[in-house]
């Protein structure tokens, strides 16, 4: 795995991404971790309150270029985990 002081990841303050962060801040104590999630039907800030200073959260679209521009501002690694709103969804027919 490669080593960043400050790496930022989309769309993780829900359940399961909320637990990713966890896993990366055991396996990289030394990282620095910002979220850039949009706190929509699945994120919530919640999930990443016990982690208090080791996580930053930024709240904001990652389909919106001015916003991921500003969350990525002095980070050397970038996961892109979340997604657009709109591509997450699905009915429960499985169609789009």
């Amino acid at each position: 795995m490669a080593s960043f002081q400050r790496l930022i990841i989309t769309g993780e303050a829900g359940f399961i991404g909320s637990a990713y962060v966890r896993q990366q801040l055991r396996c990289a104590p030394n990282t620095s971790i910002r979220v850039l999630d949009a706190l929509t039907y699945a994120g919530d800030c919640v999930h990443l309150l016990d982690l208090g200073g080791d996580v930053e959260l930024v709240g904001g679209d990652v389909a919106d270029p001015t916003v991921v521009a500003a969350a990525v501002e002095g980070c050397d690694g970038v996961m892109l985990v979340g997604m657009p709103n709109s591509m997450g969804r699905r009915s429960g027919n499985g169609s789009s």
